[in-house]
């Protein structure tokens, strides 16, 4: 007898092969794997046989293959776009084998050359960029029309080649790795210098600053800001001595606010050098408000003890006591989600339209997720216009780029189904009579899975339905393929009420026994047509034939239906009928048969 070890089993050929084990059986059935012994009710099969098995199935090494599925996703493509690449040529040396679809390794190239494939993994979105560099997506866009910024279309988005960020960052002069104890916001430099300027004026004449996302300011331009700032003040200066020259000459313009009599007891106009007042422009850029939206404030007698007086050309211009817009700056900020104080900066804010435009939301929308599911709940109200801190800002936006990057990321496939399907069955095993179920269960479960396609939605339901059928193993007393067969129909009629779940049973069912080379006791079919309600015929073939023979008995009919016309006629009507002539459903009468007419005198008529 030949030794064991010059044979292999059909699993072991899988293995060797790389398929799966139910390829095996087919092959055998088609006659490609020949020479197959019985030994001990195993199926054996020569080692020396292999090569020609190899011939018969078109056997190819894999590990020079790349199998269609993970070609589909590392192209990033579906299934028909994969077929419609293949109808055009552009995927030339596709094989099949053990019903699966292979790509050789060396044509991976030619075919990215012939598709224009990109790399997503090595490229960066606008969206990334901007995140980066912690600037908006308006100004990326601005950087890539300038020409500052180089990237390529890729299925309808903007790429940037990852590589490329420090030639990026160089170009729009980027600096991340700063000096924070020589550059400053402006808003810190206002309170080192204890001045007030407006940034937005004095940029241009500001030599190092830095952009970050925003303007950061060198300490060494201190000095330039402050001479700026003295500049500002002696113009500023003569043109006030100016209007009060002017204001002496026309004392009739001046129109005194409600509640301002008092200051004006021993002067007709205010002091020279109107110490104490500052003009309307200095008042808007220390509430951070428009002109417009002042001018209405003191109108209505908000911000207290206001003057307009008369300048040069008749042109009347407003003087505010500075003490007066303290006092309301101080005031004037009212919470929007929680009670407190606090001060805050609105140059270190943005507005509920900016924070939508960054996002790219509306700002409706925007407004309605701070009102019921608390965005930004340090967002703060200035008269009408609310304002989202930065860090609030920044903080929302990191979660949510994080939150929405795993989202894109993960993508539950059937790898990952099976995996987390091993996964429960190791942590809820059958009983340990039961193990050599589990095991096939588990092979089972690896070629099924194999296959599976679709949409994350439609595998989720398929390992839900692998699940379920799991906890159906748990009251089987033995191994599958040795209980009997009236345990088999209770379970499948009884505990598997879903026919996804009978089909995935019974499909189970057979592979355990072609595992241990058996045949199955009874198979079982899962119809795909709805049962409908059976129907009945009139009456069984026996009730049928004792019919026919009894109309078939002329020697019994002829005499009374010569003898009775209905007779007649109800027999006719029973021979059409037993012999299927009158298959015509509209048919509903017969036609009638006069055996009383004067030329019927003998039973040849019928």
């Amino acid at each position: 007898m030949a030794e064991k070890t010059d044979y292999v089993t059909k699993t072991e050929l899988a293995r060797w092969l790389n398929v799966s084990h139910s390829t095996v059986i087919r092959w055998i059935n088609e006659g490609k794997i020949p020479s197959i012994i019985q030994i001990n009710n195993k199926s054996l099969i020569p080692i020396e046989s292999i090569p020609l098995i190899k011939k018969n199935i078109g056997y190819i090494d894999t590990d020079l293959y790349m199998e269609k599925s993970e070609f589909i996703k590392l192209f990033k493509i579906s299934d028909e776009t994969f077929q419609n690449w293949v109808k055009k040529g552009w995927i030339k040396d596709k094989v099949e084998y053990g019903r699966k679809a292979y790509i050789p390794l060396n044509s991976l190239n030619e075919i990215k050359r012939i598709t224009g494939f990109v790399n997503e993994d090595n490229y960066l979105t606008i969206k990334q960029l901007a995140s980066i560099l912690n600037i908006s997506i308006e100004k990326i866009w601005r950087y890539i029309n300038s020409g500052l910024i180089n990237g390529q279309m890729y299925k309808d988005r903007y790429l940037i080649y990852s590589n490329s960020l420090m030639e990026i960052k160089n170009n729009i002069g980027y600096n991340d790795d700063y000096d924070k104890n020589h550059y400053f916001h402006p808003n810190k430099v206002k309170e080192i210098l204890g001045v007030n300027f407006d940034f937005q004026k004095l940029k241009s004449k500001i030599p190092h600053i830095l952009h970050l996302g925003k303007p950061y300011i060198h300490r060494k331009d201190f000095k330039i800001i402050q001479n700026l700032i003295d500049q500002l003040e002696v113009k500023k200066d003569l043109k006030l001595t100016q209007n009060h020259r002017d204001v002496l000459n026309t004392k009739k313009d001046i129109k005194l606010q409600p509640n301002n009599t008092d200051c004006l007891l021993n002067h007709s106009v205010p002091p020279v050098t109107l110490d104490g007042y500052i003009g309307a422009t200095e008042a808007a850029e220390i509430l951070q408000i428009s002109k417009a939206t002042l001018t209405s404030l003191l109108k209505n007698d908000t911000i207290k003890g206001a003057l307009k007086i008369s300048t040069v050309g008749k042109q009347k211009i407003w003087m505010i006591p500075k003490n007066s817009v303290e006092e309301f700056n101080k005031n004037r900020i009212s919470f929007l989600y929680k009670d407190g104080s606090g001060n805050y900066d609105i140059t270190d804010s943005f507005t509920v339209k900016q924070v939508s435009e960054k996002l790219g939301l509306t700002a409706s929308y925007v407004r309605q997720k701070m009102d019921l599911e608390k965005w930004f709940p340090n967002a703060y109200k200035i008269s009408s216009t609310i304002y989202v801190p930065v860090k609030d800002f920044d903080h929302f936006y990191e979660i949510r780029s994080k939150t929405e990057k795993e989202a894109n990321d993960y993508i539950y496939t059937n790898k990952e189904a099976l995996k987390e399907l091993l996964n429960y069955l190791d942590s809820n095993p059958l009983p340990p009579n039961l193990m050599e179920t589990t095991n096939l269960y588990i092979e089972f479960c690896k070629i099924q899975f194999s296959k599976l396609r679709g949409n994350p939605k439609h595998i989720r339901t398929v390992f839900n339905y692998y699940k379920s059928v799991f906890g159906i193993l748990t009251h089987l007393e033995k191994n599958i393929y040795e209980v009997g067969v009236k345990s088999i129909d209770w379970i499948i009629t009884k505990l598997l009420t879903n026919e996804h779940k009978q089909r995935i049973f019974i499909q189970f069912y057979n592979y355990s026994y072609s595992a241990k080379d058996s045949s199955v006791p009874k198979k079982y079919v899962v119809s795909k047509v709805k049962k409908t309600e059976e129907k009945k015929d009139i009456y069984p073939p026996e009730v049928f034939n004792a019919y026919y023979n009894y109309v078939k008995d002329n020697k019994l009919h002829i005499p009374n239906a010569i003898s009775n016309q209905n007779y007649a006629n109800m027999w006719v009507f029973t021979i059409m009928h037993l012999t299927n002539v009158n298959v015509n459903p509209k048919v509903d009468h017969v036609a009638h048969v006069k055996v009383d007419h004067p030329l019927v005198t003998s039973n040849m008529f019928l």
